[in-house]
């Protein structure tokens, strides 16, 4: 069962957070997630790719949401060398919206 952590809607972009039941070895949550742009869905974790949350942060805070933000925009426009690939939604206007909102 995955519960609803957080919605945070950026610009077109609605990012959803989910709880997990994994949890790493630190005992972190794994956050399972979805995007959606202009009200489509464009990509979600597949259980390999969870975002895991952070000792010092809630599952649900800002800190969390701007690092799965940072994480899923990477992943998305990077390969497993690290080398820039294309992606198939605007993943790169997602990582903008997100570092606009939850920038100190």
């Amino acid at each position: 069962m995955r519960d609803r952590l957080r919605t945070v809607r950026l610009g077109r972009f609605t990012l959803s957070l989910f709880a997990t039941e994994r949890t790493d070895s630190r005992g972190c949550t794994g956050i399972a997630w979805t995007v959606r742009q202009d009200g489509k869905p464009v990509a979600a974790s597949t259980g390999s790719d969870l975002v895991y949350g952070s000792p010092l942060h809630a599952d649900d805070s800002d800190a969390t949401v701007a690092a799965a933000i940072a994480l899923i925009a990477h992943d998305a426009t990077h390969d497993e060398n690290d080398e820039r690939i294309p992606c198939e939604w605007d993943a790169d206007a997602l990582s903008d919206e997100g570092s606009m909102r939850f920038s100190d």
